[in-house]
């Protein structure tokens, strides 16, 4: 009996440390130290473990590490939720088991090769339809700014690789105290720290000589659970009404920002179309509004069945027979599987017709990464989680983004964890691409990130307000 509670408690424990290592409903900081101890306890109950029982006990670890992590997913959809922690249940079982052979056939190299097969199997999980890059390992560092700063260098992938060496080879030490057969693993730990942290101190912060962009960003902090075109025009009037608010303090904004989702009427395409009256004149309210205070404004819309940013430039003078304002429009391009898109190929075809004919919308795919241009700045935009897969934001940079606005919409998670959660990655796509990163939001976290990866402003989630800021362009190149 002992035998089967030891290494079932020390599970629990490596669960549990993982999970309060990054952003949790407990902590809202996580407690990054944590990382680097978490896996310590399951790897020397793996290697204690039959092989056999090893495919459970990754598909345990899986299920439960999810289940605590991102409990805010079964808020949105209980299904949801049951399936993502199945995925990580089949994940962890797979990966444990190749944990298990390499430690069984190469013993002695074993803490290098499972600190790689760690890294490989966390960069697998973020990549396809079925990319998912909440929970890992990395952003459990998030506050850590000479750790985040790395990531210029070596993605997110550097500081992987160090958590996972540095609780494979203080399992080693744990589980034989010989320092002095560990001499070699050792200086291989060493090596590594020096090897990805020195490149990343030395990342200078320049200075930028040229005009900051002044920016005010709206966080109204509306239920998207609520819908109809009464409750639209409603929280319309009330980013209009906080609009005025932030712009009476700071009459110098250059543009304003509202949320994803903050418009969801398509306004440009009801206004053209006029099919029907009440959305017609809430489009039409909405451009006179933008024309009035002669300021562009930067919204998560609808857009022709596309999860899209728009920015609304003010025409100033135009033909009464003209569309009345001027608009620039990116389409999502990485949409959230299961529930802005559901794959339509084989047995699932038939479950999608079915859930589309029982009210569900799907929205369409964004087919390029096109930067938003306010006079001679080129803003990328990624919408909701997009901000979380490093591709979107480098292709962004590389297109020659000089600032990154994020506008998201987490207020469906109905938790500070998943809102934290999502910021812990975000602050990771300002240190990779060198972009100060804007993030527009709901409920939260609107906030401001350096080129660093540093928080520099932030308000206070789940309550209305505005944040007004001016940030550099391009300040790290």
């Amino acid at each position: 009996m002992r035998k089967t509670l030891l290494p079932f408690s020390l599970f629990i424990l490596s669960i549990i440390l993982t999970f309060l290592s990054n952003p949790n409903f407990i902590f809202n900081d996580g407690i990054p130290f944590f990382a680097w101890i978490c896996f310590i306890p399951a790897i020397i109950a793996l290697k204690k473990t039959k092989i056999k029982t090893v495919p459970f006990a990754g598909a345990v670890w899986g299920f439960l590490l999810f289940c605590l992590g991102c409990s805010w997913l079964y808020f949105y959809n209980f299904f949801a939720g049951l399936g993502v922690c199945f995925l990580m249940a089949v994940f962890y079982c797979l990966l444990f088991l190749v944990f298990k052979y390499t430690d069984i056939h190469f013993s002695k190299y074993s803490f290098l090769l499972n600190s790689i097969v760690f890294l490989f199997f966390e960069f697998i999980r973020t990549k396809g339809y079925l990319g998912f890059c909440y929970g890992q390992i990395v952003y459990s560092q998030w506050k850590v700014i000479p750790l985040v700063k790395t990531s210029r260098i070596f993605g997110v992938w550097g500081i992987s690789f160090l958590i996972y060496l540095t609780n494979f080879t203080l399992a080693e030490i744990i589980l034989n105290k010989n320092i002095k057969i560990h001499f070699s693993k050792i200086n291989i730990l060493i090596c590594s720290f020096l090897i990805v942290i020195l490149p990343g101190l030395s990342i200078p912060q320049k200075d930028n000589k040229s005009s900051p962009l002044k920016v005010l960003m709206i966080q109204n902090n509306s239920d998207p659970w609520k819908n109809g075109i009464e409750q639209y025009t409603k929280e319309v009037g009330q980013l209009k009404e906080l609009t005025l608010q932030g712009l009476s303090q700071h009459p110098d904004a250059q543009i304003v920002v509202w949320s994803e989702s903050a418009v969801v009427v398509d306004v440009i395409n009801h206004y053209k179309n006029h099919k029907n009256e009440r959305r017609y004149e809430l489009s039409k309210s909405l451009f006179e509004f933008i024309n009035q205070i002669k300021i562009p404004v930067l919204s998560g819309n609808n857009y022709l069945d596309y999860n899209s940013t728009v920015l609304f430039s003010p025409k100033d003078g135009a033909d009464t027979d003209e569309f009345p304002i001027n608009y620039q429009v990116y389409n999502k391009n990485h949409l959230v599987p299961f529930s802005e898109d559901f794959p339509d190929f084989l047995l699932l075809k038939p479950i999608k017709n079915k859930m589309e004919k029982s009210g569900n919308k799907f929205w369409k795919k964004g087919d390029d990464i096109r930067l938003i241009e306010l006079n001679s700045i080129k803003i990328g935009t990624p919408v909701c989680f997009e901000d979380t897969f490093s591709d979107i934001t480098k292709r962004m940079a590389k297109k020659g983004a000089g600032v990154l606005i994020n506008v998201s919409n987490d207020y469906w998670s109905n938790s500070a964890s998943c809102q934290y959660q999502h910021l812990s990655q975000a602050v990771f796509r300002s240190a990779e691409t060198g972009l100060f990163s804007l993030r527009c939001t709901n409920s939260g976290q609107t906030c401001v990130i350096d080129g660093n990866g540093k928080v520099i402003q932030m308000l206070e989630p789940f309550k209305k307000g505005f944040l007004y800021c001016e940030v550099p362009v391009n300040s790290i190149k």
